[in-house]
């Protein structure tokens, strides 16, 4: 991290602090656990941008925490919270000791805007601080709005609809050929 700091002149980091690593590990697993749900398992096998998505997501995690989080927390249905606590605390421990106190603000959500808008050299909106993805929870939105999702729902059907006319052609076929 110091080599990146050290090139980027302008570079401001804000690392969010949590309450505890308990805290974390709950929530990491809930996001992680979304992936369970039958939507996202039909959309991993039905929509390329969810496979693409997915892929990405794989690679960043085995990149974070050395080994893949999403295939052993979704497939064989397990969340490692020893590994997963132990490269939460790796990450925390560099990042506390390698970047350069002036340009590193150790954020706790619950203090709001202030501290943030300092650091930044902004001034505090009159809007309240967001909180939103209170244990985990924020994929369940993005599942209902972001437009990437919107995406990977209409390749789902479109792939179904295709899928069911194969069928129905094929079961026609047999139909009138016996």
């Amino acid at each position: 991290m110091l080599h990146i700091t050290n090139m980027i002149v302008f570079l401001q980091i804000i690392f969010m602090q949590r309450s505890s690593e308990d805290v974390w590990a709950e929530s990491f697993e809930h996001s992680i656990s979304m992936q369970r749900i039958v939507i996202f398992r039909m959309l991993k096998v039905f929509s390329p941008t969810a496979v693409k998505l997915r892929g990405y997501l794989s690679e960043m995690l085995q990149m974070v925490f050395g080994f893949d989080v999403m295939s052993a927390s979704v497939e064989e249905n397990t969340f490692n919270k020893l590994l997963t606590t132990k490269a939460y605390r790796r990450h925390n421990r560099d990042v506390l000791e390698h970047a350069p106190k002036d340009k590193l603000l150790v954020f706790d959500l619950a203090d709001g805007w202030e501290p943030l808008c300092e650091f930044l050299h902004q001034s505090v909106p009159e809007d309240p601080f967001p909180h939103r993805n209170q244990n985990g929870t924020y994929g369940k939105e993005l599942l209902q709005k972001h437009p990437v999702f919107d995406r990977m729902k209409k390749e789902f059907c479109i792939s179904i609809g295709f899928f069911i006319c194969v069928i129905y052609a094929f079961l026609s076929k047999l139909v009138f050929t016996v």
